[in-house]
């Protein structure tokens, strides 16, 4: 067996005393930074661990967006005459995210969020580092106040404990109480001796004995669009929201069953950089394995076969919904109104030209009743200007009775008497003896008009 120099043998006895170290090193380092963490989490979320669950899950989601949520709060400064109702209404140009948009009601946490900027933006770093380690915590810190004495359900909330997790939910669909006490008696005694709980100062008088409740809040059914899946720790998002005014979700199930996993939209980062290296490349990963499905993602076939005449595209927001229906109505209005111009100026062309119809169906009539010896004879030039256009005679007054004498009738009748006609080449001819008897017994001054009187145009 060779023998190693005494200089070797020492150097190499020492290059594994300092691997040994070095790995001995790391692995105590690994448990005071998983410490660390949870340390971390419990003093961030202590403040806010026993908000109602809705409420809770917009607070997480809208610290993933520290800008958007300054620039709500600044917003909401400027608006402080509207109320908590048409608060949201107001802000729907806004294109901010829509948990942002559920916080405006609840204007004094919107304010703290956005004046402690540094614990809102490292709220929103560790929930998108670990969401299922956040959660987790959640329900560490309701458990110890729950256990404490200090979580119960009163007239503000409802409090659901289970064995594995405690739901906190409003007792009134409509209304919101937001809950402000202090983390340093809570939960009782404080476990983490290094990291002290964050505390918020609150103003208002108290409700119970260790919890303040803040005036109550009007919301509108679509506030309930988020909530929690506390079995498998991540939040849950009803994809309709804002956009198509759901019912209410009072309950988590129904989020569950309506809704999806939420995903973090870098869009509404506005450009803020994320501190932590975990959460960074954690994003940017998104980025390109959502850009790699989308290019290997095969073209769908699009059949035209079956495509409808026209399809309602999904609206972004209500405010878009607002004025895509009133240009539809704009443009009914305007389509009956060109319906009824149409037809105004398409009747009287009909009427002119029932009028000509009967002009020439009269003007056949006579030649045939010339030719046959019956009609009334054409005027002369002469005589063509100072003609009426109706040959109606005026009324003769003989004592009380009018008398109406139809000249042209008078005529055609002479001219009959006179000149004598074919067999059965009229329609006097076929009409009964009895009837010609009785006519030619009246005397002609006596004749009543049944007819109208004819029209005789040039």
């Amino acid at each position: 067996m060779p023998v190693l120099p005494y200089w070797k043998a020492h150097l190499r006895a020492l290059i594994i005393l300092l691997l040994t170290m070095v790995l001995v090193s790391v692995t105590q380092a690994s448990e005071p930074d998983e410490q660390l963490d949870k340390a971390e989490l419990d003093s961030l979320l202590a403040p806010i661990a026993l908000y109602p669950d809705t409420l809770l899950s917009h607070i997480l989601i809208a610290a993933s967006y520290p800008l958007e949520v300054v620039q709500a709060s600044r917003w909401r400064e400027q608006h402080q005459r509207l109320d908590e109702s048409d608060i949201i209404n107001a802000a729907e140009d806004q294109d901010w995210d829509p948990s942002v948009k559920a916080l405006l009601p609840f204007e004094d946490v919107l304010t703290r969020m956005s004046e402690d900027l540094e614990w809102t933006q490292g709220l929103g770093e560790v929930f998108l580092a670990d969401e299922e380690l956040v959660l987790a915590r959640i329900q560490v810190l309701r458990r110890k106040a729950y256990e404490a004495g200090n979580l119960y359900s009163n007239e503000h909330v409802e409090v659901e404990p289970e064995p594995e997790v405690i739901r906190i939910e409003t007792v009134r669909k409509e209304v919101v109480y937001v809950p402000y006490y202090d983390t340093r008696v809570v939960y009782g005694d404080w476990w983490w001796a290094h990291h002290a709980p964050h505390y918020w100062h609150h103003p208002y008088a108290t409700a119970s004995v260790n919890i303040f409740w803040g005036p109550r809040i009007t919301v509108r059914p679509y506030f309930y669009f988020s909530n929690f899946h506390w079995r498998n720790r991540y939040v849950v998002v009803n994809n309709h929201h804002f956009y198509q005014r759901p019912r209410y979700y009072p309950r988590q199930t129904v989020i569950i069953r309506d809704g999806k996993r939420w995903q973090h939209n870098n869009k509404h980062r506005r450009g803020v950089r994320y501190q932590n290296p975990v959460v960074h490349r954690k994003i940017v990963n998104q980025r390109v394995s959502l850009s790699r499905e989308a290019q290997q993602r095969p073209a769908r076939a699009v059949s035209t076969k079956h495509r409808a005449v026209s399809t309602v595209p999904r609206a972004v927001s209500s405010k878009e919904s607002v004025r895509h229906r009133q240009a539809v109505q704009n443009k009914l209005q305007n389509q009956s109104k060109m319906q009824k111009r149409i037809h105004k100026t398409t009747n009287p062309v009909k009427q002119n030209h029932n009028s000509a119809n009967n002009a020439v169906n009269s003007h056949t009539r006579n030649a045939i009743r010339r030719a046959d010896g019956m009609g009334p004879k054409p005027l002369h030039r002469e005589h063509r200007a100072a003609a009426p256009t109706k040959q109606k005679s005026a009324p003769q007054h003989k004592g009380n009775r009018t008398e109406v004498i139809n000249r042209s009738r008078i005529h055609s009748k002479q001219r009959a008497q006179s000149s004598p006609r074919p067999h059965n080449s009229s329609p006097r001819a076929r009409q009964p003896k009895a009837v010609q008897n009785v006519q030619q017994t009246k005397p002609a001054g006596h004749v009543r008009n049944t007819d109208r009187p004819r029209v005789q145009k040039h």
